[in-house]
């Protein structure tokens, strides 16, 4: 969309992409998988995540970094704004918190979940977070050595559970 991805030599980026055009070209995407009788969920590793234009597009479920800066969910930003209303239509939002390479230091759960609560402050309740929340790791696990990804996994599960004991 902002025309950053570099050409095949690097020497140059492609041309960016008008909004409607790339909504257009998702919606037929999205349409063709759920038609197919998946679910279509959108991952994105943009640290600029266009949440509003893939809930437009159809995406019923939108996974992303929440850590990274322009995305990070545990600060105020513009995008509060598309998060809530992504939340409001029913879009899942499957929140990359979990490290997805070996961190010098694990996270606890604790800390990872008060990532997830603060969306909170867009008057979502426990509850309702985590009937839309998917906690994930941040990006794919390839990077990550075997015993990171499963303690990785469980880190996700962990979590997970404790924002479900949030909302009973």
């Amino acid at each position: 969309l902002k025309g950053t991805v570099p050409t095949a030599s690097g020497f140059g980026r492609l041309r960016a992409v008008e909004e409607p055009v790339a909504r257009e070209t998702l919606e037929k995407l999205i349409d063709a998988v759920k038609a197919a009788g998946a679910q279509a969920v959108v991952h994105c590793c943009a640290p600029d995540v266009p949440i509003d234009l893939l809930r437009r597009a159809g995406a019923q479920y939108i996974s992303f970094d929440a850590t990274a800066k322009a995305s990070a969910i545990d600060t105020e930003s513009p995008r509060d704004e598309q998060l809530g209303e992504a939340i409001e239509a029913g879009v899942g939002l499957m929140l990359g918190v979990v490290p997805a390479t070996d961190p010098p230091r694990a996270p606890g759960v604790n800390q990872l979940l008060d990532k997830v609560l603060s969306l909170t402050r867009l008057g979502f309740s426990p509850r309702q977070l985590a009937e839309a929340v998917t906690i994930t790791p941040t990006c794919g696990l390839a990077g990550a050595t075997p015993p990171w990804a499963r303690q990785a996994l469980i880190l996700a599960h962990r979590t997970a559970d404790a924002l479900a004991d949030k909302a009973s």
